[in-house]
């Protein structure tokens, strides 16, 4: 994560993040879009907003996933937006 001293319309400060996750997913006789192993990864980066006007407490995750190694149906790139109380 990284804080930067930029701000947007001096509405919002923005920040950004770049992840890795990995992690273990399985579904009673289903299929988890996983390999043999189980596992499923995946690398990304994104942005971070924090509202000036409205408090401190509540982030905006703007954030780009790239799966590593899945299969069946799930997408090359996930586009997702989420509302936390952290950075």
């Amino acid at each position: 994560r990284f804080y930067t001293p930029w701000s947007l319309w001096s509405l919002f400060d923005i920040g950004g993040a770049v992840f890795l996750d990995v992690g273990r997913a399985w579904f009673a006789n289903g299929d988890n879009g996983t390999t043999d192993n189980g596992v499923l990864a995946n690398v990304g980066f994104g942005l971070r907003l924090v509202s000036q006007k409205a408090g401190t407490d509540k982030v905006v995750h703007i954030d780009f996933a790239f799966p590593i190694g899945a299969e069946g149906d799930i997408s090359d790139v996930q586009f997702l937006v989420k509302v936390k109380k952290h950075f």
